[in-house]
């Protein structure tokens, strides 16, 4: 009603966005995202068409009155694909790319704990090949992710800031484990490198990412599905 303070749901949708919407007969979840900027504007444009009185609010405040945007969480059978979905699509992607990448390294140790002509010659390219495609996609994915996609989503939902910035922190020491490893096998001799080592760096960088993405899918999926569908290629 134009007062000095915002009320105390707005505070508490900003620590906790998820919510249950009750209107008429019908119950369901939904997560409040908090729009800035032009989008906010727009939207309260929309809110004063409908309910003029609030231009009243907003001349007795010198605050700016916040809008907020349910999100619905739908059904997994009634909702369409989203970018939360897509986001989980790309994991399973890298993932599987990592574990091909570590099934190479192991057919190198095999290789070369008997005889070093056990190795295969075109082994060690394959490999160079494999990684830098790999490290390549892995690089873009996590770029995408801090230029544009986190922050939307600190933007539009502040609870969700601090794992944001946790995430951003962990893409630091992902990028570090990619150079490790990609020296690793760019300068891999047969016969004369360390197999064992190249496969423990393999494990280790499996195993920072799997906590990573984890977390990732924890923490932003349902976010990302409320607010974006999934990209058509």
């Amino acid at each position: 009603m134009g007062a000095a303070n915002h009320p105390a749901w707005y505070h508490n949708i900003r620590k906790n966005p998820m919510v249950t919407v009750e209107t008429g007969a019908e119950t369901y979840e939904a997560i409040a995202g908090i729009p800035q900027g032009q989008e906010r504007d727009g939207l309260f444009s929309q809110v004063l068409d409908e309910a003029p009185g609030f231009a009243e609010h907003q001349a007795k405040t010198t605050r700016e009155i916040p809008v907020v945007v349910l999100h619905r969480v739908g059904s997994e059978l009634d909702r369409v694909k989203g970018m939360g979905d897509w986001l989980v699509e790309v994991h399973d992607w890298l993932r599987e790319e990592l574990a091909e990448l570590r099934r190479q390294a192991d057919k190198v140790v095999d290789g070369t704990a008997g005889s070093i002509e056990r190795t295969p010659p075109d082994l060690g390219q394959e490999m160079r090949v494999h990684c830098l495609n790999f490290c390549g996609a892995l690089k873009r994915h996590h770029t995408g992710e801090d230029m544009a996609t986190f922050p939307m989503l600190a933007r539009q939902f502040p609870a969700l800031a601090p794992a944001l910035a946790k995430l951003g922190a962990e893409h630091v020491v992902v990028a570090r484990l990619q150079t490790e490893i990609q020296q690793l096998v760019d300068g891999y001799v047969p016969g004369e490198s360390d197999p064992v080592r190249l496969r423990d760096e393999l494990d280790r960088l499996a195993s920072e990412l799997e906590t990573h993405f984890a977390y990732e899918e924890q923490t932003v999926v349902t976010a990302l599905n409320a607010t974006a569908p999934a990209p058509v290629f």
